[in-house]
Order: C-alpha cells, then structure tokens, then sequence
C-alpha cells in the first residue's frame, strides 16, 4: 500500500512495478526514457466481467505530480483493500485505476497503443514473413505459426481484441523495441502460442542477457515448461 503523506507537490514522478514480465534493466537507459517506454495499453474483453474497458496494464506505470497529488488518486489507493486475488485485482485494480483517472480528468496514456501493435501485426503478415527466429527453426513451425497469424488477424478484421503481451509478444519485441516478456508466456504459454520456444534468440537480439530470465524462471521450477 501506498503512503500518500505531506508535501507530495514537491516530490518526483512516482513509479509503481508489479514484477510478473522481465525485462528492461539492461534493455533501456537512462531511466526516465525507460519509464516512458514502458506505458502501454490494453484493450481487450474483460475476463473477469461482462465488458471491455479500457485501461493500462499496470506492471510499470508512471504517475507525475499532479496525478499524485490528485484527490481521485489518493481516494482510490486508501479505499483500496487487501485483496490475494489476480482477478479481482485486474477488474477492480487495474482496470478501475484507469478508468478512475480518466473520470477525474488526467490524461492516461499509452506508448504502446493496441493499434499501433495490430498495425505492425499486418504489416508483418502484408510482407508474407515469419517473425525472426533461429536457422534451426523447421518449415513445420513456420507454418503452424503463420497458420496461427493468419487466424489472429481474421478475428481482429470481425473486430475481436486480444491480449497483445500474450498474442503480440514477439512482434512487440522485434518490431516494436518493447522491453518486457510476460513471465506467465515463458512458464506456462497458458493460450498455446506457436513459437513461444524462440523466445532466447529473440531477446538476445536486443542485447538483453537472457540467462537473467533462465535463473528466475528456473527458481519457478514447476511451472518452467519453456
């Protein structure tokens, strides 16, 4: 829980990270630049209610000043409870805080922004390509892969929205230089995304030492099936 006391004009942007993705320590610098590469957005059906609803996902969200100091902002973090319950914790948490920001009139956005991420899907199947991967690959997986490309984009031209750090995850990387991977992908690939395995080589592109993620995956032995 936050600790919104006295003086808050005269601190700095405040930071609040929920360690479920890796990434972006060696990835970004300096680090105000990494704050900002880090907002994204997130529209997709509520899994755990009856509706979609905009919102940030809040694994790495920046607040300044004035949303700090904002009476809508501070009402919500002391009213909000304890709660060890993922999903409520998105529909009342995640998604609340969002939509209680925009109702107090700050502006939220997204580096980020889902279209922009559908965008560079399309052009990615437009060039008929296979996202990048190692020469070991087999012609077999491209195409299951494709196949699976194909099918996504279907449903996003009948307007159904998905989740972009579980569908997108590899065009957000090698097309879009987003700094994180969900841990949730890498441990247990929940949807069954084809290519999920590529995942070193893919990273490793970009620099980032990918043995930092094996030793945290590894200490989640029982749910490390990547």
């Amino acid at each position: 829980r936050l600790e919104l006391g006295g003086g808050l004009g005269k601190i700095p942007p405040q930071i609040i990270r929920l360690m479920l993705c890796h990434g972006a320590n060696s990835w970004l610098s300096p680090v105000d630049h990494a704050i900002a590469l880090n907002l994204r957005d997130l529209r997709q059906g509520d899994r755990y209610g009856h509706e979609a609803v905009y919102h940030l996902q809040s694994y790495f969200v920046l607040f300044n000043r004035n949303a700090i100091a904002h009476p809508r902002f501070q009402k919500f973090w002391r009213d909000a409870p304890y709660v060890d319950a993922r999903g409520w914790l998105i529909h009342h948490g995640e998604m609340g805080l969002t939509q209680a920001m925009l109702k107090a009139g700050l502006t939220v956005r997204a580096l980020y922004p889902y279209e922009s991420i559908v965008s560079a899907l399309r052009h990615r199947m437009s060039r008929n390509s296979a996202p990048p991967a190692n020469a070991e690959k087999t012609q077999t997986a491209v195409c299951k892969l494709q196949k699976f490309r194909a099918e996504l984009l279907s449903h996003l031209n009948n307007g159904i929205a998905f989740n972009p750090a579980q569908y997108f995850w590899d065009i957000l990387i090698a097309d879009l230089d987003y700094p994180f991977i969900k841990r949730n992908l890498l441990q247990e690939n929940p949807i069954g995304i084809p290519g999920v395995a590529e995942w070193r080589s893919l990273v490793a592109a970009t620099g980032y030492d990918t043995e930092l993620i094996d030793r945290n995956l590894l200490s989640h032995a029982d749910n490390y099936n990547t």
